[in-house]
């Protein structure tokens, strides 16, 4: 699918350095796909963590016999 000259998949015009493209407080990205981006990258650093923690679990575990 083309997207018209200047526009993003959002419908939202993009010009660096023109401020009348880009209105002042004018979201670039709906709500709904910052929230899900937000709360993947909180699950993503949930898992990190516990992977971290089973390792260290692991590790000390291992030591000791």
């Amino acid at each position: 699918m083309a997207l018209p000259s200047g526009d993003d998949a959002y419908g939202v015009k993009h010009q660096l350095g023109n401020s009348e493209t880009l209105t002042k407080g004018e979201p670039l990205v709906p709500v709904s796909d910052a929230l899900q981006l937000m709360l993947s990258f909180g699950i993503f650093i949930i898992g990190l963590i516990t992977l971290v923690v089973e390792l260290i679990k692991f590790s000390q575990k291992n030591n000791r016999q």
